[in-house]
């Protein structure tokens, strides 16, 4: 368990709760949250091509397909 601590926990809480970077940083127990804190991350589209290949194919043999 303290392995989990060391080397999972703490790097993840540091990244998440710091204050000056962390998702968390506009958070405040006063004044609450703020809509979008930080600018959203960018995004572009993926080439359709690369969902055609068969792990994305749904099989047959699986329930609820």
């Amino acid at each position: 368990m303290s392995t989990w601590w060391l080397y999972h926990c703490d790097p993840h809480l540091n990244a998440l709760l710091d204050a000056d970077t962390g998702p968390f940083s506009a958070c405040s127990p006063t004044d609450g949250h703020t809509a979008y804190p930080h600018p959203p991350l960018p995004v572009e589209p993926s080439d359709p091509a690369m969902w055609t290949g068969t792990a994305f194919m749904a099989r047959e043999d699986e329930p609820g397909r």
